[in-house]
């Protein structure tokens, strides 16, 4: 123990006199461990760290999945029902659908997002509150009844009252509601705004109607596999229940199978691969930082070629002076970790900054012990790494020590020490390559026409009940309100706005004469006669919706071209009868009378799917979205709204207020947090690699020196011996490029799925990478050789 006490002082001083070789390996080693350790503090708190239920991996988001239409849906509530009712090969069952309260705790109405839960809700999800119940049976057939609030909306309306379960809260739209529950702070499912939920009461279901059999995107189930039921057998088992409804209501087979996902994929949807990419970027940061400290360490080891024979000398033993530089890394690799830890703290909250509203389960990033113990290891392994690469080799021999003097140090011969420059050329260009990728995804997918005018369109979305009369009554009156204020050129009503989940749901339709169904589903949207005009819509064929088009007279619909290719192909859809699931049983005729461009409803990165708009008057609906546009940017135009909203109706409140632009945007943060911290990555990356070009650069040139002189001496022009010096810098440059661009690409095929029309469009991308690497290295080699030309031969050679 006193020997490596005395080692570690000795480590410790001998560091003190190379304060120029410490600071910078330090530093280097700082970045490649903070770009490492904050992306992986992302990774762990998005993908690792997995959902906080008992048993998550056992929970599945099942679905349906339609190849012949290549289109995906929910359950619908009898499948939904049937498998809730224990005859599954699921441990428990539940679904759920979105809907709006509004609490008249304040001066003015609040609405907040609830969630209409089954009694299999909770049990599926394995949570338990914190306070009193979830759900029971006998809640779903109550017309009023019980509520089981979130922690932040517990602390709202009660202060946080830990006697509340049992007590009644009133709201406007539902009555006086009993709190059954609280659920606890880190419960969050499925979205972290919902502030309660409610019971999904059978009568909401309407077993009665055809939507109930044949809707999907109605309600959103969920399912615990059973304990020794593997996943392909649950999907089989549950694929047959599926059959067995589909007989039971006769209905004839259109394609629909059913699909299941683990719900912490779903959480996470397609940023798992972006993530562990991004990390991948910051690992090639680490690895270039390695490399780089290898040089420095190479160099420092023929420097000290003399001091090594001499201890040798002296008697001290080769595994001695072994572990005297493995403690130097040692240390090196501690204080890097620590200087790493603190970049990494930065870093992280910049990149939480931008993850938000972009990155799913944000709130779970963080520092923890976890982190912590990664950053620990990672410090500790990247210089053992550095070592490996062949850097920490003994120089000196006890006989060098009877040769004097450290002059004549050899050049360096290693052939793997001449390749760490090119190895860290080759990791930045990938690092290059995945940045300009990313970006290059941005642009194309800021450049997609979503099908709608976005600027100046404001939303005010709320749900209301009341009955089908009452619903058109409100929004006649607020729309008549809103057309009243100033600024305001167009006014629209829809059940929800393009791209909004919330309110629109999926039906499949029929046309009566043909002999079954269309293997078709299509979107639902209930509009006013304006929306079409309101968000810039054309209509391609035929008409839009009219003042004549209200209850009572012919059923109406609009189709989009993408829908009426697939099921009239090159006949005209307008005048065509097409049958809806919209009435008490059977579907209901509509006649088709207009046919509009096609939207991207369901993402910028989407294709358009079919879509179905009718008269908001001939089917009214609980879910409501009021649109209003603008000719200029109207401040404080959503106060107004809400102001006329409240003229109509005090006790109404908005359960969400947007913007279609903000929509717009909103699609395009995922990529936008990629782009820039996967860019943030390749700078580094880049200025690392630049730096173990310059370093290598800088050592041939100082071992040179000699050669360098007597050539002079002999009259060899200046030029030529900087130019020869810079080609030796750019040849390994270009090899690294080559190569890097080369296993680049490659990666980047397998990561296609996560760029928006990956193809010939992205070259320009990686050319602009791959000049930009290579003006790093050509600036980095220059001053090297340079130098090399200006060598003054008297001095070099009384040096050596």
């Amino acid at each position: 123990m006193s020997a490596l006490t005395k080692d570690l002082r000795f480590a410790w001083r001998r560091l003190g006199k190379s304060p120029g070789f410490a600071t910078a390996a330090i530093l280097m080693l700082g970045l490649g461990i903070g770009a490492s350790v904050a992306m992986f503090s992302v990774l762990q708190g998005v993908v690792l760290s997995g959902l906080p239920y008992p048993g998550g991996e056992r929970v599945v988001a099942v679905a349906a999945a339609n190849a012949e239409q290549d289109t995906t849906g929910s359950l619908t509530p009898a499948e939904a029902v049937r498998l809730e009712s224990g005859e599954s090969p699921y441990e428990a069952f539940g679904f759920y659908n979105w809907g709006g309260i509004t609490f008249s705790d304040g001066d003015t109405p609040r609405e907040a997002t609830i969630i209409l839960a089954s009694a299999g809700f909770f049990p599926t999800l394995g949570v338990q509150p914190m306070l009193g119940r979830t759900f029971t049976k006998d809640d779903m057939g109550e017309e009023q009844g019980a509520i089981i609030l979130s922690y932040t909306e517990w602390q709202r309306l009660t202060g946080g009252d830990q006697n509340a379960v049992g007590k009644l809260i009133d709201t406007i739209d539902n009555g006086r509601l009993q709190i059954v529950g609280v659920m606890p702070p880190e419960f969050a499912y499925p979205d972290s705004d919902v502030g309660a939920w409610r019971p999904m009461r059978d009568a909401y279901l309407q077993p009665d109607k055809p939507g109930y059999w044949n809707s999907r995107g109605f309600v959103y189930a969920i399912g615990r596999i059973a304990e020794g039921v593997s996943p392909a057998l649950a999907l089989e088992r549950t694929q047959a229940i599926m059959d067995e409804v589909r007989e039971q209501y006769r209905m004839r087979d259109t394609g629909w199978r059913v699909t299941s996902m683990p719900l912490l994929e779903e959480a996470i949807g397609g940023a798992r691969d972006v993530l562990w990419a991004s990390f991948g970027v910051a690992v090639l940061v680490l690895l270039i930082a390695c490399a780089n400290v290898a040089i420095l360490l190479d160099a420092r080891q023929i420097a000290r070629r003399h001091e090594q024979s001499i201890a040798q000398a002296l008697g001290a033993s080769r595994a001695r002076v072994y572990r005297v530089m493995l403690i130097e890394l040692g240390l090196l690799g501690l204080a890097g970790a620590a200087l790493g830890t603190l970049l990494a703290t930065g870093a992280l909250e910049l990149l939480k900054g931008l993850a938000q509203g972009s990155v799913p389960r944000v709130e779970e990033i963080g520092l923890d012990a976890g982190v912590l113990l990664f950053a620990l290891l990672v410090g500790l392994a990247t210089p053992m790494l550095a070592a490996a690469l062949g850097s920490l080799r003994l120089r000196g021999q006890p006989i060098d020590a009877m040769r004097g003097g450290a002059k004549g140090a050899a050049p360096m011969q290693a052939r793997r020490t001449r390749l760490l420059p090119v190895l860290g050329v080759a990791l930045s260009t990938m690092a290059l390559f995945a940045a300009a990728a990313m970006v290059a995804s941005l642009v194309r997918v800021q450049d997609v026409d979503p099908g709608f005018a976005a600027d100046n369109i404001h939303a005010m979305q709320m749900f209301r009940d009341g009955g089908p009369a009452k619903a058109v009554d409100f929004a006649d009156a607020l729309q008549a309100k809103l057309r009243a204020l100033p600024g305001v050129t167009h006014v629209a009503l829809t059940t929800a706005a393009p791209l909004s989940l919330i309110g629109s749901f999926t039906i499949d339709l029929a046309v009566p004469g043909r002999e079954r169904p269309e293997p078709l589903v299509a979107g639902l949207r209930r509009v006013s006669p304006e929306y079409l005009e309101t968000l810039s819509i054309p209509v391609s064929e035929g008409r839009n919706f009219t003042a004549e088009d209200r209850a009572g007279g012919e059923l109406v619909a609009i189709i989009n071209r993408s829908l009426a290719r697939r099921v009239f192909g090159d006949e005209s859809a307008v005048g065509q009868i097409i049958a809806l699931p919209l009435g008490e049983r059977d579907r209901i005729p509509h006649r088709v009378v207009g046919v509009t461009d096609d939207v991207r409803n369901d993402g910028l990165r989407s294709d358009a799917s079919g879509e179905i708009l009718v008269p908001f008057v001939q089917s009214p609906w609980v879910g409501m979205t009021f649109l209003v546009r603008t000719a200029v940017p109207l401040p404080g135009i959503t106060q107004q709204m809400r102001e006329a909203m409240w003229a109509v109706d005090p006790n109404e409140a908005p359960t969400r207020e947007f913007t279609m632009r903000g929509e717009l945007d909103d699609q395009l943060r995922p990529a936008q947090f990629f782009a820039r911290a996967v860019g943030g990555f390749a700078l580094c990356a880049l200025l690392l690699a630049a730096l173990g070009v310059y370093a290598l650069a800088a050592q041939h040139q100082q071992q040179r020196r000699a050669e360098f002189g007597l050539r002079l001496a002999i009259g060899a022009p200046p030029a030529r011996l900087a130019r020869q010096s810079l080609g030796d810098s750019l040849r390994g440059g270009v090899l690294g490029i080559v190569l890097g661009a080369a296993v680049g690409f490659v990666l980047l095929r397998l990561l296609q799925a996560q760029l928006f029309e990956f193809g010939g469009g992205y070259a320009p991308w990686f050319a602009l990478a791959a000049l930009g690497i290579g003006v790093a290295v050509f600036a980095a080699a220059l001053p090297p050789a340079l130098r090399a030309g200006r060598t003054d031969p008297m001095t070099a050679l009384r040096d050596e």
